[in-house]
């Protein structure tokens, strides 16, 4: 690709698309395992603009597979904390955006997404935004607004935008290994069609220096096609086409092979990356949680990461989010053909060339502004706050002009109630600045709610640097249209996602939406103001 730095190469993530089905019908210990069953014959459904998408059963409720992990006790309310006990947020970053497709499949089909399922963060960071670039040395350029919150009286809510520095990257040499999930459960109409269209779609963009791969695993794993140039895409096509659906899924062997293979044909100044396709339904060799995590991140260390692509609604998405989440990886889902675009077309381009790796938020609030703050999602990104300093603590990456967008709701202060802090830090956190010993001190007079500190490292780099900035007190009297973009889509997420403790409804979300349309250039918006109309009268307001 034009522009392409040399100095990044090494660092290029690679991610995984999660692909398609294989025909054969295995044995193994005299128990034969066929091809799953394909979904019923339901309507198609159709959006906005007429796109067709894949026939699955009309559900008023999403099916969902037992939870595992730190799903089964993630915080379904919206609990303020004090300035006293918890003047530090601390949070990883997150820039995936599977909840939110997701949650549109499930009210395209007729019914509403397990309220477990539903991420705000997905949501708002599946929208592109304006946000601005650095065009200094700095790899991330924070934007920040004050404005009074809809939901709660005399509360405010501040939204803070941060974008990756943009490498101008366009589109730099490709050396892919797909790992195709082809087990029985893949048949279903959501899965294998959208898989094979996927690959067809990647293999047409592929220009004659770039090479691809395909591994499938099932029951048995198997290399369906060797490491092969992007000028032979009829051969590449009728491997794709051959793909059918059928036995159990041994994701670890998988796995193991993929990354085998991606570290035998590494090829330098490339995108070197493991796609993997999946339902998230393992059930043969590994099936552990942990140890899936433990096997993907062994194999992060030597500079192959994951991005997992979803496929089916009944797959298991807390596994494939939790995977994603804490083996180095990016989950994406793909619910139509015009996902497929949006994911190959921009949202893995952001993905290509890591800039900062390991990225972390950490605000710390002025007591004397701020009484209270509540984040609306990230439940499961939060740190504590002696993490923030920690080059040994995971947290997200963020490639070349990506966009992260965090919303936090704060109660200000009264003026001329007292403060008596009774938070401690505990070694290794910062040094508090606007208290000393439990009482305000002399920084707390700045006309700024907090400083806002984001920790990150270089692609090559094993220690990280930080850069601060101060969060303004000054109240905006008209959000922008991206913050009242934010404000609807965040109180939709909160609605679906039966998350108490802020009062919201339908209604108000869809005309904050309506109202900040703007240009909409990918028609996104207006896909959702669409998902907003079929839902009236579906959904209760939540307090």
């Amino acid at each position: 690709m034009p522009g392409f730095l040399t100095n990044v190469s090494r660092a290029l993530t690679i991610f995984a698309l999660v692909s398609a089905c294989h025909s054969k019908t295995v044995t193994r210990s005299g128990e034969t395992l066929t091809a799953g069953s394909v979904s019923g014959n339901s309507e198609q459904a159709a959006s906005a603009d007429g796109m067709a998408f894949p026939s699955m059963p009309n559900r008023t409720s999403e099916q969902v597979p037992p939870t595992r992990g730190p799903e089964a006790h993630m915080e379904r309310s919206l609990n303020w904390r004090t300035i006293e006990t918890t003047p530090f947020s601390t949070v990883s970053i997150d820039v995936d955006t599977a909840s939110y497709a997701r949650s549109r499949a499930m009210i395209r089909s007729g019914g509403l997404p397990s309220p477990d399922r539903v991420r705000p963060e997905d949501f708002l960071n599946y929208f592109p935004y304006s946000y601005s670039a650095p065009t200094d040395d700095r790899m991330v350029q924070v934007h920040q607004q004050l404005v009074a919150s809809p939901w709660t009286p005399g509360a405010q809510v501040l939204a803070i935008g941060l974008k990756a520095k943009d490498l101008g990257i366009v589109d730099p040499p490709k050396n892919l290994v797909f790992l195709v999930d082809v087990s029985g459960s893949m048949a279903d109409e959501d899965k294998l069609p959208l898989v094979k269209s996927s690959l067809v779609k990647l293999t047409d963009s592929l220009r004659p220096e770039d090479r691809i791969a395909l591994v499938t695993y099932a029951g048995y794993t198997e290399v369906v096609l060797d490491s092969t140039l992007g000028s032979e895409k009829d051969k590449i096509k009728q491997a794709i086409a051959k793909l059918g659906a059928g036995g159990g899924t041994n994701g670890g062997a998988g796995i193991n092979l993929a990354y085998e293979i991606a570290q035998k044909q590494f090829v330098a100044q490339a995108v070197n990356r493991v796609i993997l396709t999946t339902d998230g339904d393992f059930n043969l060799g590994i099936t552990n949680t942990n140890e899936l995590i433990a096997l993907i991140r062994s194999k992060a260390e030597s500079g192959i990461f994951l991005s997992i692509l979803g496929f089916g609604m009944s797959g298991n998405d807390p596994l494939m989010e939790e995977v994603a989440r804490d083996a180095n990886g990016n989950y994406f889902f793909i619910d139509s053909t015009k996902e497929i675009d949006k994911v190959f077309g921009s949202d893995l381009k952001g993905n290509i060339v890591t800039v900062a790796k390991d990225v972390k938020i950490q605000i710390e609030f002025n007591p004397r502004l701020v009484k209270s703050y509540r984040l609306i999602g990230y439940a499961e990104r939060q740190l504590r706050d002696d993490e923030f300093n920690k080059d040994s603590r995971d947290a997200g990456d963020m490639g070349s002009g990506q966009t992260v967008t965090y919303l936090y709701e704060i109660t200000p202060r009264p003026a001329g109630e007292a403060f008596t802090g009774t938070y401690q830090p505990a070694a290794g956190v910062d040094p508090l600045i606007y208290q000393t010993a439990g009482a305000l001190n002399e920084a707390a007079a700045r006309e700024e709610i907090g400083t806002f500190k984001l920790r990150y490292k270089t692609p090559e780099a094993a220690l990280s640097q930080k850069q601060d900035e101060a969060l303004s007190n000054t109240l905006v009297a008209t959000p922008s249209v991206d913050v009242q973009w934010q404000l609807a889509v965040a109180e939709t997420a909160v609605l679906l996602g039966k998350i108490n403790g802020l009062e919201g409804n339908l209604a108000a979300a869809k005309a904050r939406a309506e109202a900040a349309i703007g240009a909409d250039t990918l028609g996104l918006r207006s896909e959702f103001i669409s998902l907003l109309n079929s839902l009236a009268g579906r959904l209760p307001s939540v307090r």
